[in-house]
């Protein structure tokens, strides 16, 4: 039933435009009719309970008609992970039922622009005052992510704790006092904002909101967070090489050379588009197999999330560049390709640099 809802919006449930201003809401709401929000929330709190392959399968199917949305629901299902294994009390329950209704939209909150700070040493701080947190930073991340509903923020530690990473996650809900969005431009000639920047001053927070106990954000993204944001990253990008692969087609089927001949009577196209056929399937068996291993907890997990991210990210490029230069795009509803590169990170050079060390045995920096 999950893909099936999937599948049917991917057809005709999303706006036709992914970079219009009305779109994501409209996409979201489409979310909410099916209640894909509860992807991955509990069957006892109304969710759907899905398995990894099913996660994937789901999030390849929406992000073949728009990647944006597609990415939302993976930021969104990793922070309701978080908060399903290592929030407590009325406020998990209250977060988790409302997400399954369709009626809570929760983001990550991590990634900070500019500040020479990285995943385990955020520029965000938090301390402790009067029985509560107290949160100052900023933080930066696409545009939709700015209307959900909460956020799970990364900041120092506010206690000491065991290890040299001193990192917490906090859950933050958006009518949190002192809490601001800002518009972030950029040089590059994509319509609209790039990125909203999240500004938190002097942010308080009752104490029920830290994620797992103080000092456990770098374990929790690496042990939770992490392989289902690599695998929701994975089914993004193949449903947008899909999407891509099936314009490339359409274009074929319908388009003429310069002496009136139809494309498919030109050999050399036909052999890019079987060629493009099995990369793009060698991904999603990839991408099926990295789900089967992480839902079995088999040590090859984090391997075969790294080569599916990798591998669907070499087809969409690959597709997109000769889509782009000698075609023109005649599905309605596709990121340009400037706009797909920021859902294809991390890079290419770094997957494969991580998926090295891995074969030979070396620590994954």
């Amino acid at each position: 039933m999950t893909v099936e809802s999937a599948r049917r919006y991917a057809i005709g449930g999303f706006a036709t435009k992914s970079n219009t201003a009305d779109s994501p809401r409209r996409n979201i709401a489409a979310l909410t009719r099916e209640a894909l929000q509860g992807l991955v929330v509990p069957a006892e709190f109304g969710g759907l309970d899905a398995d990894s392959l099913i996660f994937a399968e789901t999030i390849e199917s929406i992000s073949f008609a728009c990647a944006a949305t597609g990415m939302d629901l993976v930021m969104h299902s990793c922070a309701i992970r978080a908060i399903r294994l290592y929030m407590f009390g009325k406020r998990r329950t209250h977060v988790l039922s409302a997400a399954a209704k369709g009626n809570h939209l929760c983001t990550l909150a991590c990634a900070e622009r500019g500040t020479g700070a990285n995943a385990g040493t955020p520029g965000t701080t938090s301390s402790l005052r009067h029985e509560a947190i107290v949160i100052d930073g900023e933080k930066y991340f696409v545009p939709v992510d700015s209307r959900a509903d909460s956020f799970i923020v990364s900041a120092r530690s506010a206690l000491p704790a065991e290890g040299p990473v001193q990192t917490s996650l906090y859950f933050v809900e958006r009518n949190t006092r002192g809490l601001s969005f800002a518009e972030v431009s950029h040089e590059q000639s994509v319509p609209g904002p790039l990125g909203v920047a999240m500004k938190l001053d002097q942010c308080v927070i009752p104490l029920d909101c830290l994620i797992g106990d103080h000092g456990q954000g770098m374990m929790i993204s690496a042990d939770v967070i992490t392989p289902l944001f690599l695998l929701g990253c994975a089914a993004v990008t193949c449903g947008t090489a899909r999407a891509r692969f099936e314009a490339f087609c359409h274009q074929a089927k319908i388009g003429t050379t310069c002496s009136g001949d139809p494309l498919t009577s030109v050999s050399l196209i036909r052999r890019k588009v079987g060629e493009m056929k099995v990369s793009l399937d060698s991904a999603r068996a990839i991408l099926e197999k990295a789900a089967l291993a992480r839902e079995q907890n088999l040590d090859s997990a984090l391997l075969l999330l790294m080569e599916a991210k990798h591998q669907a990210t070499e087809v969409s490029n690959e597709i997109a560049r000769i889509d782009c230069a000698k075609m023109e795009d005649s599905r309605e509803g596709q990121l340009s390709t400037t706009a797909v590169d920021c859902f294809t990170t991390p890079s290419s050079a770094v997957l494969l640099d991580l998926i090295g060390r891995s074969v030979l045995q070396l620590p994954l920096k």
